[in-house]
């Protein structure tokens, strides 16, 4: 009797498991690849120079139309291009933040890839994130501009502007961007993909060994 509830137990113990992987899999990961280096004060230089610098604002063409600010555009998804890449972005709200003070981009321009991104506000200042040590990137999600993390003043204000410093990809015919800032490089992500499946790991073990010892004593 003491085996088959053991046995029971077993069962329930890898089906609870199994439901509390899926719902973690289940939920949206909105983090940056990097993590970003706060640079104070309003407007910000440009990241890089010549012609590996894209900038978002009122002066690029975006959905094929120059003139509009990103407060203008408001939440949404859109495309912008500077005749040589084309990016597509998408802004929404941080937490406590602006309306649009976050923001989701992808490289679609084959070739390419996007060393370091700078998120500006127009006040505080702005986060940049560089992916050098990466190797560079075509994609990130849940960028910002600077929040109470940064300085006692940020608050996570609405993008004035978004650059982008790129360079070509190995397939392509070189060429590197200016001068790289950036802050410290977490690797994005792999422990929340991998955290289920090592915490099924873990419980499938304990749970043998608690199965080999009650058996052991019967």
């Amino acid at each position: 009797m003491g085996h088959k509830r053991t046995i029971i137990k077993f069962k329930i113990l890898i089906s609870l498991l199994l439901v509390a992987s899926l719902l973690l899999f289940a939920l949206p990961v909105q983090a940056a690849l990097v993590e970003p280096t706060y640079s104070p004060g309003p407007g910000g230089d440009a990241l890089c120079s010549g012609d590996f610098y894209f900038r978002i604002d009122d002066n690029a063409e975006i959905n094929g139309e120059t003139g509009n600010g990103l407060d203008d555009l408001g939440p949404g998804t859109y495309t912008a291009t500077n005749g040589t890449i084309e990016v597509e972005f998408t802004l929404y709200a941080a937490p406590n933040g602006g309306s649009i003070s976050a923001v989701d981009w992808e490289l679609l321009t084959p070739g390419y890839k996007i060393m370091v991104v700078g998120v500006q506000d127009g006040v505080d200042g702005g986060l940049i994130y560089d992916y050098g040590p990466l190797g560079g990137v075509t994609s990130d999600t849940g960028l910002t501009t600077p929040g109470p993390d940064q300085c006692a003043s940020c608050t996570c204000k609405n993008i004035s502007h978004i650059d982008f410093c790129y360079t070509e990809d190995e397939n392509g015919n070189g060429g590197t961007p200016g001068e790289i800032v950036g802050g410290e490089i977490y690797p994005a992500g792999k422990l929340g993909l991998l955290a289920p499946w090592l915490l099924l790991a873990l419980a499938l073990g304990a749970a043998g060994i608690v199965l080999a010892r009650r058996r052991s004593t019967e």
